[in-house]
């Protein structure tokens, strides 16, 4: 036998704290746990709107209550704040002027404080987002431990979405099923009229009442959702800012090492007539003083010529390669924006080269110039580069001989003509059916 303190409310507005039994409360056994104490390190009972045979068990975040048409018993929340605050909530709703019956005016208020309880651990949380956050941009050379820091925020975030999910998909339950939503009204009396109108698929006054009521606390649970998930992507963004920060960091310190190993690089070459000209081995320069200084000219030079070498290589090459994939892109993508309407004139522009040649017998291809020049007169309202010509040209030319030859433009008028004969089937296909 379990007991519990809650808090009883009746419609008169009196209130009473007392200690029940699960059979005082007319709990079943598969309904205990709902309402038990959790140990410690479990997560909390998931959100529950369960209609019972006279009764509503409800469970959420912050609020537990077993209602019915004529008492409620509120069980203590974790913290006496929130206990107080829920029960002038009760108390609040219970006594104010409304059509509401009273299971209605108690789910309202149960409803009403567990939207205000989401709102408030947002609020909370986003300030510690935004403080740490702060703190972390505050100092540029922090490492990638000071993230670490956000792994709490991260933690708390979710579970206050799985929350707020449960919530809401608890009272999307009962507001999508009409038979749940008719045993949430206790107060409706359960007579001939009451089943014929559900049986036509009608709901009664009190029906349309608790379902425009579950209805806006779901979209305000929604809103607190939306939120959240916004919270939780600004997290990730400012992650990412810090990622790409430590990377450009990393990749400078890279550069810095890579300076410093070509520089030892070419002073070792300095050291190379240094280790010649200190054997112990007679090579008839010892006494010659004219021979010191143009070596260590000729040292300092190679070794200056070495570091400016590969310096310059490794500075200056891989822009000259990334400088060319920048105008394969930027060619591609005036291509998609402005000609690729175009591409079925150009092909036929082809076509009529090639047949032309065919007539006269003097089938030699089509070379580059004079493929710009084609396609310059084709497209006439705007300008064409040098680069989208450059990449045309790649397109037509399959095989990659340098002409474009009449089997690569009979082989693209195919798939052109195949894929303009799909769609046809399908717009004839999506006719028949409309």
């Amino acid at each position: 036998m379990h007991e519990w303190p809650v808090i009883t409310f009746r419609p008169d507005g009196s209130v009473e704290q007392t200690v029940q039994t699960s059979e005082a409360l007319g709990l079943a056994p598969r309904d205990v746990s709902l309402f038990a104490p959790r140990p410690a390190g479990l997560s909390s009972q998931r959100a529950t709107i369960a209609p019972r045979e006279d009764a509503v068990l409800v469970r959420t975040e912050i609020a537990a209550a077993i209602v019915k048409h004529d008492t409620a018993y509120i069980f203590p929340c974790r913290r006496d704040r929130d206990t107080a605050r829920l029960a002038q909530s009760v108390l609040d709703h219970v006594a104010e002027t409304s059509p509401l019956p009273f299971e209605l005016r108690v789910m309202e208020a149960l409803l009403d404080e567990t939207a205000r309880q989401f709102e408030r651990r947002h609020r909370r949380l986003e300030l510690l987002s935004v403080s740490i956050e702060e703190d972390i941009s505050k100092n540029l050379r922090n490492s990638g431990s000071d993230l670490q820091r956000l792994l709490p925020i991260q933690r708390a975030l979710t579970e206050i979405q799985h929350d707020v999910k449960e919530a809401r998909e608890a009272i999307q339950e009962v507001v999508d099923d009409d038979k749940v939503l008719a045993a949430v009204c206790l107060s409706d009396e359960d007579d001939m009229s009451t089943a014929a109108m559900l049986a036509s698929g009608r709901q009664t006054p009190r029906m349309r009442m608790a379902a425009a009521l579950l209805g806006s606390y779901e979209r305000q649970i929604q809103s607190v959702e939306g939120s959240l998930r916004e919270m939780a992507e600004n997290l990730e963004v400012f992650r990412e800012v810090w990622s790409m920060h430590l990377s450009a960091t990393r990749n400078r310190i890279i550069r810095i090492n890579l300076v410093v190993t070509v520089a030892s690089f070419a002073l070792s070459i300095c050291i190379v007539p240094a280790s010649f000209f200190g054997m112990n081995l007679p090579h008839g320069l010892e006494d010659d003083p004219a021979v010191f200084w143009p070596i260590v000219a000729a040292s300092v030079a190679v070794s200056g010529a070495m570091f400016g070498a590969v310096y310059a290589y490794w500075r200056f090459w891989p822009n000259r390669r990334h400088e060319k994939r920048v105008l394969d892109l930027k060619a591609l993508r005036d291509l998609l924006l402005y000609h690729v309407d175009d591409l079925e004139d150009i092909m036929a522009a082809l076509k009529h080269r090639h047949d032309t040649d065919l007539e006269s017998s003097s089938e030699t291809g089509i070379d580059k110039e004079e493929f710009s020049t084609l396609v310059r007169q084709v497209i006439k309202d705007r300008e064409v580069r040098r680069d989208e010509l450059d990449l045309l040209y790649r397109v037509f030319d399959t095989n990659r001989n340098g002409f474009l030859e009449l089997g690569e433009v009979v082989k693209h008028q195919q798939h052109m003509d195949k894929s303009s004969a799909l769609d046809q089937a399908t717009a004839r296909a999506a006719t028949g059916l409309f």
